[in-house]
């Protein structure tokens, strides 16, 4: 099965109105054109009566005639013969969401057509093109869902540009280059469909290497100033971020290559007392480097017992004591021996050993297992 991520646009509406001259109906779609998403429980009334007209005309109408998407979707059937699982991702306007919504509905009523097995619709914040700020911020937002929806499994990833901002293309073009995965178009004036080949590409990893620290602290917006470098080396940094409000930041391009370079590494936070005890630790490091790094994992065998939060790994006595905050992971402490572990918990106050780790601790790293998760 493969996934297939759709962005979504507002062709749909376009095509209703060539097709339909209704006057009202464009007035309608012109009242709502660039308004922000976050607005859409205020226009119920203009949306339900648009809805309500192009799903009547979506009746009678080819289904190829209806979306770039839908069409673009129904091409891909045809070419790759395989199931599907669907996201639409959308951008931060009301006219995107409504016809988000309007699709999913179609394609889940047409399923079998487009061998769906599920079909989502998600927003993407800040994704618009008025403010060029917020578009950055927006890109940034849609690389990051993109890397979360593959979750590391490139092969079956599946990028259709037919619809949404053309400003996107090009990011998203690198980012499908970047991971190796089939990047489609379709001409909305034809019936071709278009997969965009992959072009070897070097990219000088050495940068992510030398700077790991400083991308994890960029990725985060913990930088004011960009320590000194030598100049080519600041030439290829400040290929890779933006600056806005007295910050630095990465920008859609860092956060594409800066995600790819760690889809190899977990990293946490540890002082050099837990890190060393960690690494005499086979099975807390085989844990950390096959389970933890997984988020849904993690989460699904953690449990908070007195005041502490631990992670049980099952019918074994392995236990990593740890705290999140800010997307960052604490390992505070480790253990191998259960009777240990809850003397440990016990005896220990987590209010005492939180208050100063966050300062004491640095930045580690730990090669992922990744074939475990497939």
């Amino acid at each position: 099965m493969k996934k297939v991520i759709t962005m979504v646009g507002a062709s749909i509406f376009e095509n209703y109105g060539n097709a339909k001259k209704d006057a009202t109906f464009q007035i309608d779609i012109e009242s709502l054109k660039n308004k922000p998403e976050k607005s859409f429980k205020d226009h119920k009334i203009r949306i339900s009566d648009i809805k309500e007209k192009v799903r009547d005309w979506m009746r009678y109408e080819s289904p190829y005639n209806i979306s770039a998407e839908i069409k673009s979707l129904l091409k891909l059937k045809e070419e790759l013969k395989d199931s599907f699982r669907i996201y639409l991702l959308y951008s931060d306007t009301i006219l995107s969401r409504l016809a988000a919504e309007i699709i999913k509905k179609f394609i889940e009523e047409k399923a079998k057509d487009f061998e769906a097995e599920d079909v989502r619709s998600e927003k993407i914040a800040d994704l618009q093109v008025d403010d060029r700020r917020r578009f950055v911020d927006g890109m940034c937002n849609l690389v990051r869902k993109i890397y979360d929806i593959a979750q590391y499994n490139w092969k079956d990833i599946i990028i259709n540009i037919t619809g949404g901002f053309k400003a996107t293309i090009p990011y998203l073009t690198i980012l499908a280059q970047v991971n190796r995965c089939p990047l489609y178009y379709i001409f909305e004036e034809t019936d071709s469909l278009i997969k965009i080949p992959y072009v070897p590409i070097s990219i000088d990893w050495e940068i992510f290497e030398k700077n790991e620290k400083l991308f994890f602290e960029l990725e985060n917006e913990e930088i004011k100033e960009l320590p000194s470098f030598p100049f080519e080396e600041r030439n290829k940094i400040e290929s890779l971020i933006e600056v806005a409000d007295d910050l630095i930041c990465l920008n859609p391009l860092g956060i594409t290559l800066w995600n790819k370079f760690k889809e190899r590494w977990f990293y946490f936070f540890a002082t050099d007392e837990v890190w060393e005890e960690i690494k005499r630790q086979r099975h807390i490091m085989r844990i950390l480097k096959e389970k933890f790094w997984n988020e849904q994992i993690r989460q699904s065998k953690t449990e908070e017992k007195n005041g502490h939060i631990q992670y049980d790994d099952g019918d074994n006595p392995f236990r990593i004591f740890y705290f999140e905050e800010q997307g960052k992971v604490y390992i505070y402490k480790t253990f191998e021996n259960h009777d240990k572990a809850e003397r440990f918990l016990k005896e220990t106050d987590f209010s005492s050993i939180k208050k100063d780790y966050k300062q004491k601790a640095s930045l580690r790293k730990v090669e992922k297992d990744i074939r475990r998760q497939r």
